[in-house]
């Protein structure tokens, strides 16, 4: 029994080793990430002094209309734009941080909502959303690790790509 016991305490501490260094070498790629745009899922956009972060979605088909509704921080709706037919494919839609009435709305988390239907369907097709913004920091409290983009966090699991930024193509 002791021997058995002896092994599975090696076993264990050999598994501990194993997962920090696992750990280790996780923060060593994403440090890899500053700098790089990621596309992730998500439905929030970020107004900051006046500007709001792409949200970008796919289509899979052509659609007849679609709405997209930004909604404040209670749920609310604060603005509800028609972008009208469009075809399949990707897209991007930039709030343009105004409220219905106008105004400009104070700087902060929103999220969006887009409602599409196909010609011939009384379904509402669901339209997955995706953010991207360039990672400039890399939050090791989390485990795993979060990267950190434009204020928010992006848990890995809902990273979708990573490519250089925009502006180095």
């Amino acid at each position: 029994q002791f021997s058995s016991l002896e092994q599975l305490t090696g076993i264990n501490t050999r598994l501990d080793t194993l997962a920090a260094s696992t750990r280790q070498h996780l923060g060593t790629t994403l440090l890899g990430l500053l700098g790089r745009e990621v596309l992730w899922r998500g439905d929030r956009v970020r107004l900051d002094q006046g500007q709001a972060s792409p949200l970008a979605y796919r289509l899979p088909e052509a659609v007849q209309t679609l709405t997209v509704t930004i909604r404040d921080a209670a749920g609310r709706a604060v603005r509800s734009v028609s972008l009208g037919a469009q075809d399949a494919g990707e897209h991007v839609f930039v709030f343009d941080g105004r409220a219905t009435a106008g105004g400009r709305l104070p700087d902060g988390e929103y999220r969006a909502e887009i409602a599409a239907t196909v010609a011939g369907s009384d379904q509402p097709l669901v339209v997955p959303t995706a953010m991207s913004a360039v990672v400039d920091g890399v939050d090791f409290t989390e485990d795993p690790p979060a990267l950190l983009a434009r204020g928010q966090k992006i848990p890995l699991e809902a990273v979708l790509l990573v490519r250089p930024p925009a502006d180095d193509e």
